[in-house]
């Protein structure tokens, strides 16, 4: 618990000096800005293609789930509590849809992280990618931290075709994007 806090208190304590509101900017818990790099991909546009790594170091892309809708929940990281729980939301979802669904996640995290992480909360049900590698997803969907290297939670849904069909980017690093919302837009039943 001590490591939690310290990582969130060393994640406050980097930002203090980002300061300057741009129209890419994520509210704090503690109330400062931060900025965000990339482009956040407009609903129904094409989405960018970009490589990220399984927890083998290897590189994937989300092509490799083509012919499939995709949760994608974008993870920033899985030693804080909102990280952990995001993960756990995103676990829950992927029993309740159906095989033409594939849930994923991506983090900040390496490889080694997650696999600590998937063991120790017994996450089954979900397919976890690192963007620690390249930053690339972070980037392709606005969300990277500038200087951190961290994502903001955020949860998309690609559809078919590849195309952005839904996004929900947190406004504020202490809570989490709603999933409640992607199951109503998937029209998922409780």
């Amino acid at each position: 618990m001590k490591l939690k806090a310290g990582l969130l208190s060393f994640f406050l304590g980097a930002m203090s000096f980002l300061s300057q509101a741009t129209e890419s900017v994520v509210t704090l818990a503690g109330g400062k800005p931060v900025k965000l790099e990339g482009d956040r991909p407009a609903i129904q546009s094409n989405l960018p293609s970009f490589q990220f790594a399984d927890l083998t170091f290897q590189p994937k892309q989300l092509e490799m789930y083509a012919g499939k809708t995709i949760v994608l929940g974008l993870v920033s990281s899985l030693d804080t509590g909102i990280g952990t729980l995001q993960l756990k939301e995103l676990d829950a979802l992927a029993q309740k849809v159906d095989g033409d669904v594939a849930v994923i996640a991506i983090t900040s995290d390496l490889p080694f992280a997650i696999k600590r992480v998937l063991k120790e909360e017994r996450i089954e049900n979900i397919d976890v990618y690192s963007d620690a590698l390249w930053h690339e997803a972070g980037h392709a969907f606005g969300v990277e931290i500038q200087y951190l290297g961290l994502m903001v939670s955020s949860l998309a849904v690609i559809d078919k075709e590849q195309k952005v069909a839904y996004l929900d980017v947190t406004q504020d690093l202490s809570k989490l994007p709603s999933i409640k919302g992607v199951e109503q837009f998937l029209g998922v039943q409780e």
